[in-house]
Order: structure tokens, then C-alpha cells, then sequence
């Protein structure tokens, strides 16, 4: 996405893990003259879109069966 003459480009990435679980990648890289005023406001909610990106995560990973 181009604000005036800075880039911003944005990546959410699940990486299911070796036995189970999956590490969430959020990665944000702004370039250009407006780079870092930028880049800190669209990365402000991070820990809020982490903490939604783990919920979707976790309803869509598969259920292990009940074991007795």
C-alpha cells in the first residue's frame, strides 16, 4: 500500500510447528521519507491483531480425538 510516497507492506504468516501448535509471524515494513511516523501507527495494534490472529489459529487447527 502506497500514503503518499511510503510503502507499507504488511504479512501475517502461520507456521504450523513440529508437534503441534503454530508460531504466527506478523511482519510490517514501511519504506520511504514517512517510513517510521507510518510504520509506528499501523504496527500501534499489533498486540491486538496478534491476539486475533491466535484465536483464528486455534479454531481452525484440527481437534485431536479425545483420548480415554
Amino acid at each position: 500500500t502506497w500514503v503518499g510516497e511510503t510503502c507499507v507492506r504488511v504479512a501475517h504468516l502461520l507456521h504450523p510447528l513440529q508437534g503441534g501448535g503454530t508460531r504466527v509471524t506478523y511482519r510490517i515494513e514501511a519504506t520511504g521519507p514517512d517510513a517510521a511516523e507510518i510504520g509506528a501507527a499501523v504496527s500501534s495494534d499489533f498486540d491486538q491483531v496478534l491476539a486475533a490472529l491466535r484465536r483464528h489459529a486455534e479454531a481452525e487447527a484440527p481437534r485431536q480425538p479425545d483420548t480415554p
